[in-house]
């Protein structure tokens, strides 16, 4: 019961999170537009949230960080799904609260949030193709640090401000491509949060765009941790076997030798003990018949004995007699 209410309150903390930085850089962005202001903006977000929420949870705020973790083996896949669905809940509620921040009004919000966009419809971006190209590699790069950074399914502060130097760089150039977010939870609250405006049939574009920014940030995600994990895993298997070779040979030529050492030690003692009790037995046996034969020569030694000392004590009186 204990471990299910820290994992609920793992997985609050990691919605209210995203909620966070969902408003935040949506705020930041609609507000600076695309460019250096906007970067800064997602990167002291990411490392302030990390910093605040890290005792509590995993602060990974992005569904593609949380599928990497799954992916390399870190998170189980009932922590992914509550994550992931967090992580969704968060964003749009974020998004939602950005909008009503910025008008105080829902429907009738003449305002463009910041968000995905290709083609050149209310802003100028890249087409499908190269907006696909670049939403993948970056996500690649994204999950590539991340993964290198992070030792453990945890960002913590020293890794959140490396990752964010990353998320800086990559935000900066892309946001004025295709206003990226590489985060696909961003981009769904983005794309329903936009619904709520009034600026006529743009109002929709988003949400008709949003394939492309969840499947090429995934198909990124996916890619470049098979690529940390077939890059990392040539890394161990080398110094495993040099290791191998100085130290596990030796341990494996002497663990043989332990081996039968300790046996034939148990067999000699075995047969030592058989050997010692073989004697006692013998000695207990041998001393009851000599003395049963010996018997028979004592039996007839006494009588002798007896008769010489009848004889001495007739003789003596005799020479006293002689002497008288």
């Amino acid at each position: 019961m204990a471990t299910n209410l820290e994992n609920f309150k793992e997985y609050i903390a990691e919605a209210i999170g995203t909620m966070i930085f969902a408003a935040t850089v949506v705020i930041i962005g609609s507000t600076w537009g695309a460019g250096l202001t906007t970067a800064f903006g997602f990167a002291i977000t990411f490392v302030a949230l990390v910093y605040v929420a890290g005792k509590v949870c995993n602060c990974h705020f992005n569904p593609i960080i949380s599928l990497a973790m799954f992916i390399s083996g870190r998170m189980n896949g009932k922590d992914t799904l509550f994550y992931v669905l967090a992580q969704f809940i968060g964003a749009v509620v974020g998004c939602l609260f950005a909008l009503f921040m910025m008008t105080q009004e829902f429907g009738n919000a003449n305002v463009v949030l910041y968000g995905n966009a290709f083609g050149g419809d209310y802003v100028r971006t890249f087409e499908v193709c190269g907006a696909f190209i670049m939403e993948f590699l970056f996500a690649v790069v994204l999950v590539s640090v991340i993964l290198r950074a992070t030792q453990s399914k945890k960002i913590d502060v020293k890794s959140g401000a490396i990752i964010s130097f990353a998320m800086f760089a990559l935000i900066w150039f892309g946001s004025a491509m295709t206003r990226t977010t590489l985060d696909p939870a961003i981009s769904l609250g983005d794309a329903i949060a936009m619904m709520f405006s009034d600026i006529g049939d743009v109002k929709f574009q988003p949400i008709k765009q949003l394939w492309l920014f969840i499947i090429a940030p995934v198909l990124g995600a996916v890619v470049g941790t098979l690529l940390y994990i077939v890059l990392e895993g040539g890394e161990v298997d080398v110094a495993k076997y040099a290791a191998a070779i100085k130290k596990v040979k030796p341990v494996k030529k002497e663990k043989p030798a332990e081996e039968p050492a300790e046996e034939v030690s148990e067999e000699e003692e075995s047969e030592e003990a058989a050997e010692e009790e073989v004697p006692e037995e013998e000695l207990s046996e041998e001393p009851v018949e000599e003395a049963a034969e010996e018997a028979p020569a004592d039996e007839d030694a006494i009588p002798e004995i007896e008769s010489e000392e009848t004889e001495t004590v007739v003789e003596e009186p005799a020479p006293e007699e002689k002497k008288e």
